[in-house]
């Protein structure tokens, strides 16, 4: 079931370019890493997740 409405979609893009940011920063913290893997599982996008969870 998908409770996550079009326009929440659309606020994570900020996030996730902060997240792109710290990687860019120090690619060793993993908190990044488990971040955006928390925000893709929370917008029902799967298949990203699952990516970020590998490298997390």
């Amino acid at each position: 079931m998908d409770n996550v409405g079009e326009g929440e979609r659309k606020n994570v893009d900020e996030p996730l370019r902060s997240y792109d940011e710290l990687l860019n920063e120090d690619p060793n913290d993993f908190r990044p890493y488990f971040a955006k893997w928390m925000i893709y599982s929370l917008i029902n996008k799967d298949d990203e997740a699952k990516v970020w969870f590998a490298k997390y």
